[in-house]
C-alpha cells in the first residue's frame, strides 16, 4: 500500500510540474475601492524568451456580484514590444450565458471570471511586451471589479512557422 501511494504521489508531482511549464507568465492586479476607473489602463510586463512557440493569452477579473450590473467587460489590449512594434486588439470576458447564468467561479459575494482573449498568438521579437488593458465600458467608474489578471501559457499547436 505504501509502495502504490509513493508511486501515485510521484505521478502527481510529474503532472503538476508539467503544467506549470505551460505557464509563461501570470499576474494579477487589484483595484483600490473595488473600483476600475475607465481611462486609466492596467499595465504588465512580459518578458518573452522563446518566439518560436505560440501562445494563449487570458484574462482573469474578480467582481463583486452586490455591486456589478453589467453582463461582460469588454477590453481594449494594446502591446508594444522592445522595438516599438504596436498591437491593439479587443477582447471581451462574459460574465453570463444567454441563460442568464453566471459563467464564473463563485468566491463568496465575489465571482472570478476567465477568458481566452487571444489563441495560438506569435510574438513577434524576444524581450518585454508591454500590454496596456483597458476597459472599455460606458462608465467613468466602474465599481464592482476587484482585480484583473493576465496569465499566458504556450499553446498546443506543434507546427512551427517559418
Amino acid at each position: 500500500m505504501k509502495k502504490i501511494l509513493t508511486t501515485i504521489a510521484i505521478a502527481i508531482t510529474f503532472i503538476m510540474s508539467g503544467c506549470s511549464d505551460k505557464v509563461v507568465f501570470e499576474e494579477k492586479h487589484n483595484f483600490p475601492n473595488s473600483t476600475w476607473m475607465r481611462f486609466d489602463p492596467e499595465n504588465f510586463e512580459v518578458n518573452i524568451k522563446n518566439i518560436d512557440d505560440c501562445y494563449d493569452i487570458y484574462f482573469t477579473v474578480t467582481v463583486d456580484t452586490n455591486v456589478i450590473r453589467i453582463n461582460n467587460l469588454p477590453l481594449v489590449v494594446n502591446i508594444e514590444d522592445s522595438e516599438g512594434s504596436r498591437r491593439i486588439f479587443m477582447s471581451d470576458i462574459i460574465f453570463q450565458n444567454k441563460k442568464g447564468e453566471s459563467m464564473g467561479k463563485t468566491l463568496g459575494s465575489f465571482v472570478e471570471y476567465t477568458a481566452k482573449a487571444r489563441e495560438y498568438f506569435y510574438f513577434n521579437s524576444k524581450g518585454i511586451h508591454k500590454f496596456s488593458i483597458k476597459n472599455s465600458t460606458q462608465f467613468y467608474e466602474l465599481k464592482g471589479i476587484a482585480s484583473i489578471g493576465m496569465k499566458i501559457e504556450k499553446s498546443n499547436m506543434d507546427i512551427t512557422i517559418e
